[in-house]
């Protein structure tokens, strides 16, 4: 009987401090963090086109009979023309090729029907991305026409600069570049009118 009344104590207590706990406040549960989603990277890859606009200056060099004759500045022009091209991108890097087009002409300072016609740039390009933003450089040919009192001298050289370009969202983008082009032109091989282009463009363009 005392055994009997003593396990009855010890089950009624335990059922009192399990009442009490349930009646009493429940500890909040801390918060689980969600890491915020990370942005995915621009995706450089595939075929490109756009339109630009180029603030141009230089110099054309005179050679007749390949002695050198006069030297003048080619007065500051703002040109018009338009791009296309294809990047691969590995990784953070990036590389491909682009052929632009660039119409307007770049009188030559002080004289009369000389200057330089419309400019086409073929140009390999390799940079790095930084997620939104693409720095590069770029090297290449150029053609172009220099027209000296009337005669036509067919000019070509290599071209090369620097650029960056910044994607606005997953297939519009902006940038800006700047490339020097060294030209030499000549009509029969001894005479000739060599020209040193230097343009900054703007550019926008659309990612396929």
């Amino acid at each position: 009987m005392k055994n009997l009344f003593l396990t009855s104590a010890i089950t009624l207590g335990c059922a009192s401090v399990a009442m009490a706990g349930a009646s009493g406040p429940v500890a909040p549960v801390a918060p689980v963090s969600v890491a915020a989603p990370v942005a995915a990277a621009s995706n450089w890859s595939g075929l490109y086109a756009g339109g630009l606009v180029s603030f141009d200056s230089g110099t054309v060099s005179a050679f007749t009979n390949n002695i050198p004759g006069i030297s003048r500045t080619l007065d500051p022009t703002t040109s018009f023309g338009g791009f296309v091209g294809y990047n691969r991108q590995v990784n953070n890097l990036v590389f491909g090729g682009e052929l632009a087009y660039t119409t307007g002409d770049i009188p030559v300072t002080g004289l009369l029907n000389s200057f330089v016609t419309d400019r086409v740039d073929a140009k390999g390009r390799l940079g790095y991305s930084f997620g939104s933003a693409l720095v590069y450089g770029v090297v290449g040919y150029s053609w172009a026409t220099t027209s000296d009192a009337g005669i036509v001298y067919p000019a070509a050289g290599l071209n090369y600069g620097v650029g960056l370009d910044y994607m606005i969202n997953d297939h519009i983008f902006v940038g800006a570049e700047y490339l020097m082009r060294n030209l030499t032109g000549s009509d029969v091989g001894v005479n000739r009118v060599d020209a040193t282009i230097n343009s900054a463009t703007l550019r926008a363009g659309y990612k396929f």
